[in-house]
């Protein structure tokens, strides 16, 4: 006899307190989200100009900026683009909720491993107050969302993997283990000096490989929901290799041949995620 696996058994029949209680979080967080990253959702795409278009937008919204300001923002590209791969991350999983959130456990899945990312990464930097105040204002908000979500108990539920995908998200997990690594000791043990240790932005690039991993992961299962984060994988690899490779030697940057070959199986991944799905829909 065939049992349905946690990715296919149907949602438990909420009660209506609970129905109402996740109806209202799930239209809130999701905007909530979308304030907190309004800015950071633009650098994906803004921190492609070249160092002249910067200096004459920063210049627009500060007049008083010197040339040292500027040489400082442009010092903060890499960063700034890691910010906007983790803004997007984090938003289109939550405003996926919108639609049949009982299909999208592995949206809500990676928006719970961002969350943990966040306090793992951002608590070695910040003081204790800093780190309660700041993540509490993301890892709180999708807490609540996830403990109301019509699927709660499926979200830690192990619902195994596809084989071939499996072995693609260990190819791209062990090199971003290794620079989330390299970013957090830089973040540790920096100087006082260095401009990247107060934003926590050596923080910010490790924890952008932690959700690139978990994307990837998440992705490579056979959750309900995983094309999602797969594909948010595939092109926050692939826009931050292409970023590394048009602006090499940028802080936290990766290398010439890092980049390619994240490249590579960004392309490489993406022709596993177009296989399974005809596969899927073929045998529906």
């Amino acid at each position: 006899m065939h049992t349905q696996s946690p990715a296919t058994r149907p949602a438990p029949q909420l009660s209506r307190p609970r129905r109402i209680t996740f109806l209202v979080l799930v239209i809130l967080v999701p905007l909530w989200l979308l304030a907190r990253n309004v800015f950071g959702l633009t650098e994906v795409a803004l921190m492609w100009l070249p160092p002249e278009a910067l200096a004459g937008l920063l210049g627009e919204q500060d007049p008083d900026a010197t040339t040292a300001d500027i040489a400082a923002f442009e010092a903060h590209r890499s960063h700034y683009f890691a910010i906007g791969v983790l803004s997007w991350a984090a938003v289109l999983p939550a405003f996926a909720q919108w639609r049949r959130p009982e299909r999208r456990v592995g949206s809500m899945q990676l928006l719970i491993a961002i969350a943990l990312g966040s306090a793992v990464v951002y608590a070695f930097s910040g003081t204790l107050t800093e780190w309660v105040i700041e993540e509490g204002l993301l890892v709180v908000p999708i807490a609540l969302l996830a403990v109301f979500h019509p699927r709660a108990r499926d979200l830690l539920r192990p619902t195994g993997f596809d084989a071939s995908m499996a072995i693609g998200a260990v190819v791209a997990g062990v090199p971003w283990a290794v620079y989330a690594v390299v970013n957090s000791v830089r973040q540790l043990t920096a100087s006082a000096g260095d401009p990247h240790v107060m934003p926590e932005h050596w923080a910010t690039a490790a924890l952008m490989g932690i959700t690139l991993i978990a994307a990837a992961v998440i992705g490579a299962s056979r959750v309900d929901g995983w094309k999602l984060p797969a594909w948010i994988a595939i092109g926050g690899t692939a826009l931050f290799a292409a970023h590394s490779l048009a602006f090499p030697g940028a802080a936290s940057g990766l290398g010439i041949v890092w980049a390619v070959l994240a490249i590579a199986w960004a392309a490489g991944f993406a022709v596993l995620v177009v296989r399974r799905t005809a596969h899927e829909r073929a045998t529906a």
